[in-house]
């Protein structure tokens, strides 16, 4: 229906359009990844804070919430434009996106995210790791990973050594995937 555009989709689109590049070699793949985040960074992030926002109506309103997948996703698809082409206005954007969600989507040290069943941690996790193994940033980022690598371990399913999103509790030994928080 075209009623919203949101990072949610977005952002994985990039970094499909750069792995397309890569396999590739098709620059038309690149420009399009290019497009799209000249859209996403001027319409849903805040280059001040490292917000990425969820979503912009078709009215123009912006939906303003934040969270961990989106800020995961533009980082990476950030991070991967960098890679490609060296630009550091990437590597500052990815930056400030994974500091922003490292420095307040957390509790005691330690992540949270409270929808998706998992893939928001996932998401985030994932790309900042690259980001970090990319950029040769474990010195700055290992004490924060590290700790909440140890505390999803601790609070996993020991029964199939599985955890849920929320990592500050417990993971539910039974199949329940809600959590409220």
């Amino acid at each position: 229906d075209k009623e919203h555009k949101e990072t949610l989709s977005n952002g994985p689109g990039i970094v499909a359009a750069c792995y397309l590049y890569r396999f590739t070699g098709n620059v038309d793949y690149l420009n399009k990844a290019k497009e799209i985040y000249t859209w996403l960074r001027a319409t849903l992030f805040n280059s001040n804070t490292g917000e990425v926002y969820g979503k912009i109506a078709a009215n123009g309103d912006i939906d303003t919430s934040v969270n961990v997948f989106n800020n995961g996703s533009f980082g990476g698809a950030a991070n991967f434009l960098y890679q490609i082409t060296g630009d550091i206005n990437y590597f500052n954007d990815a930056k400030r996106a994974f500091d922003y969600t490292k420095n307040t989507k957390f509790k005691n040290g330690v992540i949270y995210a409270t929808n998706r069943n998992g893939t928001e941690n996932a998401e985030y996790i994932r790309w900042l790791g690259e980001f970090v193994r990319q950029n040769h940033l474990w010195d700055e980022y290992y004490p924060w990973l590290k700790l909440n690598a140890d505390t999803a371990w601790s609070r996993r399913r020991t029964d199939l050594n599985i955890t849920w999103n929320d990592w500050r509790t417990q993971s539910p030994i039974d199949n329940s995937t809600a959590n409220e928080s």
